[in-house]
């Protein structure tokens, strides 16, 4: 239980664009072996209830209002 406590206050997952960084972030942490397969795991199965039907653009940071043709123009 405790453990689940320590793993919501490092892991906030709070909507789709949270899940989905928190899930880079948890392979990171387990990739610098600071957290374990099971903590991974974890991690994995609460951003699963938040992004499973969730798509890139609900994604706030991925979602791009103006195409690649219209920033050029911009610079």
């Amino acid at each position: 239980m405790q453990r689940a406590l320590y793993s919501e206050l490092i892991f906030p997952i709070k909507d789709a664009a949270s899940a989905a960084l928190m899930l880079i972030k948890a392979d990171c942490l387990h990739t610098a072996r600071i957290i374990n397969e099971a903590e991974k795991q974890y991690v994995r199965s609460r951003a699963r209830t938040f992004l499973g039907r969730a798509t890139l653009q609900d994604a706030v940071f991925l979602n791009n209002s103006q195409g690649p043709a219209e920033e050029h123009r911009r610079a």
